[in-house]
């Protein structure tokens, strides 16, 4: 049965109590969404075969009522901010299965006794809401419930919990055998984390004087998901944690390496996130051993405010293959040079988005120090979608001694801010690619060339922006003609040295999709279609 707002909202102050559950004793299954009344009805107690309650946005204050439910299997309580205690009467549900309490921003008091009262649970949902877990051997009156008494729920599968008091995590408790999905969350300040999408994860904010009891060293070893913040986080062993496809690292002024080169396995490691990590040198300590899979299923890198890292991996021709790597976010790394050697950038065969923002002191995206043949002077990227290059002051070619360089499933260019940047990009995919935005750079002579097509349409460009470009000659060389049926918004300014689109001497079209024209000072101003 559902009593949904949608269909009949109850009135502010309706008294509930004259509803009437009493004829409805076959029923299974309630369901009451963003209702007004502050108690659930009394008549709920008629409601013998109920097995599952669920109150979803609603006003509820009082719920003791639930208690009398005997055959209540699940109760589920989301967004239901005026409650404020889960009663006593809850600890009578004998035969609940499932407790989920979720965004109930008000709910400081579980009372002590209830949980452990619930001998039959087998998922314990209590997220984004209640904060006041107590510590063990706490005998106060008004005591809340603690962390041991998750040591009576042995049938216990599933557990997600908030500890906002990250000093309790040093308790020791003994969790069911059973359990196989969890998610752990200890830290301070509730919005700093993401959202977790694995079965099994744990967030640990840790102050350096926290020590980690076992029970969360016991579900660390099979997690999936790690994020650690705080200088306590430095003591992590992460080289017992192989079933681990997400890890991220935050707010650690301690950590100069994450860990040595032969203890780095990972054999699932998706998603790798290091953020403000002040003493951070560099990610492995020591050469990868040739031949290693360590980051052959990393899908996602972000490296973000590390201003000692000076490399991603010491050894010349790296050791690192990855193929299946589809993100690459590097922003605020002063101390970074370059970010892959050209062996390693053949492997990146499934990149899609590369950003590279505020690094002060980058030469070049990959070293070409170690080839000199043929070969090295090409280099193709099959499926990156989104390039971005953005406040590199030193960046002077995305490769050096690299002739052509292609990007054949390019949709979003920018280029912004990099003064000493001379690169062109080859072949550029003119039936996809759909915003350019080249600004800020003034060495750059061509953004485009391709001397094997006389004339190009971009048929998905709608913006396209070119600005502050001292150097700039042509923006698309070695072509006759070009066109741009979707173009909506077009920027051109401070352009001293642009005579053409185009470089050839050829008489200028003037239909309404052309941009063949020759372009002065006068018009190199701002452009709108």
């Amino acid at each position: 049965m559902l009593l949904n707002s949608n269909y009949y909202e109850f009135p502010e102050g309706f008294d509930v109590n004259v509803i009437c559950f009493k004829g409805m004793k076959e029923l299974t299954v309630l369901y009451f969404s963003h209702q007004n009344f502050q108690s659930l009805p009394s008549s709920l107690k008629f409601l013998k075969k109920l097995r599952k309650l669920h109150l979803y946005c609603c006003k509820v204050k009082d719920i003791s009522v639930v208690g009398e439910l005997a055959s209540l299997e699940i109760l589920r309580v989301l967004r239901c901010n005026k409650i404020e205690e889960l009663p006593a009467d809850v600890g009578e549900l004998k035969f609940l299965r499932l407790l989920e309490l979720r965004d109930c921003e008000k709910l400081k008091r579980i009372v002590a006794g209830v949980i452990s009262s619930l001998v039959g649970l087998e998922e314990l949902k209590i997220v984004g809401c209640f904060n006041k877990w107590e510590a063990k051997g706490n005998v106060s009156e008004e005591r809340n419930a603690s962390l041991s008494e998750l040591e009576s729920l042995n049938n216990l599968t599933c557990l997600e919990i908030d500890i906002f008091d990250p000093n309790l995590v040093a308790q020791e408790i003994l969790l069911s055998k059973q359990l196989r999905r969890y998610q752990i969350r200890a830290y301070e300040d509730r919005h700093f984390f993401d959202v977790m999408k694995h079965e099994r994860r744990i967030t640990l904010q840790l102050p350096r004087d926290v020590t980690v009891g076992n029970w969360i060293w016991r579900l660390v070893k099979n997690t999936q998901s790690l994020e650690l913040r705080g200088d306590g986080s430095n003591d992590f062993n992460l080289g017992e944690i192989e079933s681990l496809r997400k890890l991220v690292f935050h707010n650690c002024s301690t950590v100069e390496k994450l860990m040595n080169a032969i203890d780095w396995k990972f054999p699932m490691l998706e998603r790798l996130e290091l953020r403000d990590l002040e003493e951070l040198e560099e990610i492995i300590d020591g050469t990868i051993p040739e031949g290693s899979n360590s980051f052959q299923t990393l899908k996602s890198l972000t490296l973000r405010d590390l201003p000692k890292l000076g490399y991603l991996w010491e050894s010349p021709n790296q050791n690192v293959s990855l193929v299946n790597l589809k993100s690459i976010s590097i922003v605020v790394c002063p101390n970074l040079r370059y970010l892959f050697s050209m062996a390693t950038a053949r492997s990146l065969v499934q990149l899609q988005s590369l950003e590279i923002c505020f690094c002060d002191t980058i030469e070049q995206v990959l070293w070409n120090g170690m080839e000199s043949n043929t070969e090295a002077s090409i280099i193709e990227f099959p499926k990156l979608e989104t390039l971005t290059l953005y406040d590199l002051p030193n960046l002077l070619a995305f490769t050096q001694g690299v002739e052509i360089i292609k990007f054949p499933q390019l949709i979003e260019l920018v280029i912004e801010d990099c003064p000493n940047l001379r690169t062109k990009i080859d072949q550029c995919p003119p039936d996809m690619i759909e915003k350019i935005n080249v600004s800020g750079s003034d060495n750059i002579e061509e953004i485009f060339r391709d001397d094997g097509n006389r004339h190009i349409i971009f048929q998905e460009l709608w913006k396209l922006r070119l600005e502050g470009l001292s150097y700039l000659t042509t923006f698309y060389g070695g072509v006759e003609s070009i066109k741009f049926p979707k173009l909506k918004d077009l920027t051109i300014g401070n352009l001293p040295r642009l005579n053409r689109f185009v470089p050839i001497d050829s008489e200028p079209t003037h239909d309404h999709y052309s941009l063949h024209f020759f372009c002065n000072k006068k018009l190199c101003l701002f452009f709108v279609f």
